[in-house]
C-alpha cells in the first residue's frame, strides 16, 4: 500500500530513502513474529497471498546482503535494516501503529518520527 500510494501520486521515483517505525505489539514482538520479514517483503512489492514462500529466505537475504531494497518491486534504494527498520518496544495503547516515511535526496532526514495517533488520541485533539 505504501509504495503503491507513492507510485499512484507520481512520487515513487523521487524517493531516496524509506524508514519504517513499528510501535505497540508490532514493535515489541516484531522480529519474533516475523514483522521484519513482512515489512521487507511488502515494501519490495510482494503480496502475502502470491509470494513464493519457498523463495522468501533468498529474497530477504538479497535485501540484507546488498543493502538495497526495490521499493514497490521496481525502485532500488539503499536500505540498512538496522537503521531503517525500527522497533519501539514501548506501549502505545492497544493498537499497533506503523509509521512509514520516505524522503527525497534533498529533504533533511529527521532523527525520528512521532508515533501515529491512536483513534482515541486523534479524537481528543
Amino acid at each position: 500500500m505504501f509504495a503503491r500510494s507513492l507510485e499512484d501520486n507520481g512520487q515513487l521515483r523521487r524517493v531516496a530513502r524509506v524508514v519504517i517505525q513499528l510501535y505497540g505489539s508490532l514493535g515489541t514482538t516484531g522480529k519474533g513474529h516475523g514483522s521484519d520479514k513482512a515489512v521487507l517483503l511488502g515494501l519490495s512489492g510482494h503480496e502475502p497471498d502470491t509470494v513464493d514462500v519457498d523463495g522468501v529466505p533468498a529474497l530477504l537475504e538479497e535485501i540484507r546482503q546488498a543493502g538495497r531494497l526495490r521499493l514497490g518491486g521496481t525502485h532500488a534504494l539503499p536500505f540498512d535494516e538496522a537503521r531503517d527498520l525500527v522497533f519501539f518496544r514501548t506501549s502505545h495503547g492497544h493498537c499497533t501503529p506503523t509509521a512509514c516515511a520516505s524522503w527525497r535526496s534533498t529533504t533533511p532526514m529527521p532523527r525520528s518520527m512521532p508515533p501515529p495517533a491512536t483513534r482515541s488520541e486523534a479524537a481528543s485533539r
